[in-house]
């Protein structure tokens, strides 16, 4: 059996053929209308560029001749000439020196006559040389200009014989005031036929009915200025009505604006714009005849029209061969198409063979078109089954109408075949289990199809490994937390009962008759000042370690700070039998230092050397070195002891270890003074070396940028004698209110003030508040923690808002001692701080040097 070949209705076919003729000529006659559109709009731009550019030729021009005249009209020279000449005896020599003047003006060939008139229009001075004395029209404006006592331009006139001249007329008065007299005229006469309308002529662009036109209004009549085409009438003789001719010009002078489309000369239709000449009556018009506008367009149209006409034609065959190749279509597509897949094939199988990422392409329709073996078990779909999915289903897209759309729009620009976008999204598997994506897309063209070709991969383990990462950073950041409060703790817990120790030592140290006591005291007080100092360096060493030490790094003066610190050790060094050299004689250089921490760095480096230091000497120097161009300071520590070997040097910063170590050790000591001053050093921003020999001593150096000198005060104040203070009498000593929790820190205390102030003692912070409502207190000792109920800070909170407290002296008495606890304390109010453990020393130093006065002291004291 045949199979009949597939027929086809020839009726729609016909019709469609109809409507594509219709849309042709609809396409031809609209490309017809754009290209007239478009020629309107280039000759538009053409007019008014010329228009434009001859009036800025044209009120150039005309300035320059004002400025000729402005030049006459204020050059005394001139005006000195004018009046010789005006004078019974003219001197020869005025009247050569304006000949020159005038010939140099004429030569330059803007002027057709240069004359001076005198007051009654007789000719004194003419170039060319001319008695003719002025026309009536000139006569007028020398009148004008007289009476207006100015300059004055006129106006384009006829003078005998039809030819148009314009004067500058520019008057001469014998003074500046307003009565001075009329002592001459002069007029600059120009032929604008020879130096004004060839300008107005020229046309910059290729044109054969192309012209320019001055004109302007007389009333009800619009007059040419100049020559046009198509009139044998002179200049300044043809006239038009103003205001119902057809002409361009006439309707720019009505007001009309744009492109005008008008009637010229010689019954021609025109186009033209027309411009004001500032400063003047006239009118600048520029046209051009429509037929030489629109030629171009009707020679585009005829080839439209013929090319439409062919499309017909050729439509008309097409139709007669479409039933014929309709069927050899249908198979040639289905042919064209298995192709295209192949090549898809060819092109991508290679890429998806071998990868580990799901690889995906798909058409602008989101057709999936080919997918890798690695999608096919990520998303659980049979092959066979992604070929009728299309991406929306695997919920390609992020879920955000916005930035779905961001990146579509990405992919279609010029730059995503080259760059692609990148995102991540929550993609779906076949029974509607998500896991997350980061997706790589981009443009592809294939064999003239557009696609998109993504690169997809699982990212499940890197999200967990994030959220890994995020809680470990939280349980860091806790624990950077616990460390702080634990150090704080442990600071306020080791100082506070020490306190106890160390000052109920020094007590029974002072108070005690019976010397093996005292020795007893003095041995209990040594030993528990070791114990605080290396207490000290391991609280100190905690807070470099946990980051909460933060230095203060003002401008400090490097070769006092070193000379007042370094001094301080000389007594420990002569003890030892060692000499002892400072040596700050340098320069005066600065850097931003802290000076607290920066006396411990050079306490440690210095305490070392006499340490390790048998016999010798020990020298502390300042120098200032230069490397590359920038200036550092160096504070180095010599000794001559035992030296460090070649191989321990790499240990002796690390903290509790000494080149000497174990139960034999010949140094006692918790090997931190190195460690802390290196730390301290690089807090700082320095750099602390060091340069040694077994047997032959060691060099420590530390090395800071110089600083610019402090505009301020010129260098940072270290220290300062104290004032004189007198003792005073038990009726007039200070009052002091002493916050303190603990019993026998608050005896210490109490014991250290006696004979210099009264002291009161709260050991909570609402009885202090309730003491101090109740009495005035000179200066207030303020323990931090006071167990249960509110602290420290909150009491000097409240204390501040009482009556008259605004501005008495706080100190913070605490074993809260680093530099964050530090500035809060400040920040509450508290403007003095003692660290516990303190001294009596330290305590009546506070006291004395806050409130001006000093205690009545003992053989102790």
């Amino acid at each position: 059996m045949v199979s009949q070949r597939p027929k086809y209705l020839t009726v729609p076919v016909i019709l469609a053929c109809i409507a594509i003729v219709a849309a042709l000529v609809v396409m031809g006659a609209v490309a017809i209308m754009d290209h007239r559109a478009d020629a309107e709009h280039r000759i538009a731009s053409e007019l008014a560029a010329v228009v434009d550019l001859k009036l800025e030729q044209l009120t150039s021009w005309r300035r320059e001749r004002i400025s000729d005249a402005s030049f006459v009209a204020n050059n005394t020279q001139i005006h000195r000439n004018v009046v010789l000449l005006r004078s019974s005896s003219p001197p020869p020599a005025a009247r050569k020196e304006m000949l020159e003047w005038m010939r140099s003006m004429y030569r330059n060939g803007q002027y057709g006559r240069i004359v001076l008139f005198d007051p009654s229009r007789r000719v004194v001075v003419s170039v060319p040389d001319s008695s003719a004395g002025p026309g009536p029209f000139a006569a007028t404006l020398l009148d004008e200009a007289a009476r207006r006592r100015r300059v004055l331009f006129s106006d384009l006139t006829v003078e005998d014989g039809g030819r148009p001249v314009l004067d500058v007329v520019i008057p001469m008065f014998a003074g500046s005031h307003q009565e001075a007299p009329l002592t001459g005229s002069v007029v600059l006469s120009i032929d604008p036929d020879r130096v004004m309308f060839p300008m107005l002529r020229s046309w910059p662009f290729p044109s054969a009915t192309a012209q320019l036109a001055l004109v302007r209004r007389e009333g009800p009549v619009v007059r040419f200025l100049t020559e046009v085409h198509d009139t044998s009438t002179h200049p300044l003789a043809l006239l038009i009505p103003a205001e119902y001719a057809t002409h361009p010009a006439a309707l720019g002078i009505r007001g009309e604006t744009g492109l005008l489309r008008g009637t010229g000369f010689g019954a021609r239709a025109v186009l033209g714009v027309v411009r004001p000449v500032p400063e003047t009556p006239w009118f600048l018009e520029a046209q051009v005849e429509e037929e030489e506008v629109y030629a171009p367009v009707n020679e585009y149209a005829r080839f439209i029209i013929a090319l439409i006409g062919l499309l017909v034609a050729v439509g008309a065959v097409s139709v007669a061969l479409f039933l014929r190749k309709k069927e050899a279509d249908h198979y040639r597509n289905e042919y064209e198409q298995s192709i295209e897949r192949q090549a898809l094939v060819r092109h991508y199988d290679y890429l998806t063979r071998y990868a580990n990422d799901i690889v995906v392409l798909f058409d602008d329709g989101g057709r999936i078109r080919e997918i890798n073996n690695r999608g096919e078990s990520s998303y659980g779909y049979e092959r066979s089954a992604f070929f009728d999915l299309t991406v929306d289903a695997l919920r390609f897209w992020p879920e955000s109408p916005e930035e779905s759309a961001r990146l579509r729009t990405e992919l279609d620009e010029d730059t995503g075949e080259h760059h692609g976008v990148l995102f991540e999204a929550d993609h779906r598997r076949a029974d509607g289990s998500t896991f997350p994506a980061e997706v790589s897309a981009r443009r592809l063209t294939v064999d003239g199809g557009r696609f998109i070709h993504a690169i997809i991969r699982d990212i499940s383990e890197r999200k967990r490994t994030e959220q890994a990462l995020i809680a470990a950073k939280e349980r860091a950041e806790e624990a950077g937390v616990f460390q702080r409060v634990l150090l704080e703790n442990m600071s306020h817990e080791l100082r506070t009962p020490m306190q106890g120790i160390l000052g109920f030592a020094r007590l029974l140290a002072s108070g005690s008759r019976e010397a093996a006591q005292r020795e007893m005291a003095g041995n209990i007080l040594a030993s528990g000042r070791r114990l605080m100092s290396t207490l000290d360096s391991i609280l100190l060493l905690s807070e470099l370690e946990a980051g909460t030490l933060a230095p203060r790094l003002p401008v400090q003066r490097v070769d006092e700070l070193v000379e007042v610190t370094a001094r301080s050790f000389a007594g420990d060094a002569e003890a030892k039998g060692l000499t002892y050299a400072v040596n700050c004689s340098v320069r005066t250089v600065y850097a931003a230092l802290d000076p607290d921490l920066f006396r411990r760095a050079l306490g440690y480096l210095i305490e070392n050397g006499i340490k390790f230091t048998p016999a010798g000497s020990i020298a502390v120097g300042v120098k200032v070195v230069v490397n590359d161009g920038s200036e550092s300071v160096a504070i180095s520590v010599t000794d001559t002891g035992i030296g460090i070997a070649q191989h321990h040097q790499g240990v002796i910063f690390e903290a509790f270890r000494q080149a000497s170590a174990g139960m034999t050790r010949d140094y006692e000591g918790a090997g931190l003074g190195l460690t802390l001053a290196g730390r301290i050093v690089k807090a700082m921003g320095g750099v602390l070396s060091v340069e040694s020999d077994e047997g032959k001593g060691a060099s420590f150096t530390m090395v800071f940028p110089c600083a610019p000198t402090p505009a301020a005060t010129g260098h940072a104040i270290l220290a300062q004698d104290p004032p004189a203070r007198t003792p005073l009498p038990g009726a007039l000593r200070p009052t002091v209110l002493l916050v303190e929790d603990n019993f026998l820190n608050a005896i210490v205390a109490r014991q250290f003030l006696e004979g210099m102030c009264d002291v009161v003692h709260a050991p909570d912070g609402p009885r202090a508040l309730n003491i101090a409502r109740e009495r005035h207190f000179s200066i207030v000792l303020m323990d931090i923690h006071l167990g249960a109920g509110i602290d420290g800070v909150e009491v000097v909170e409240e204390l501040r808002k009482l009556p008259g407290y605004d501005d008495v002296p706080i100190a913070a008495v605490t074993g809260y001692t680093n530099s964050v606890d530090r500035a809060r304390f400040e920040a509450a109010g508290m403007e003095h701080f003692l660290a516990k453990p303190y001294d009596k020393s330290d305590m009546v130093s506070l006291v004395s040097a806050v409130l001006g006065v000093s205690a009545a002291t003992d053989e102790n004291g």
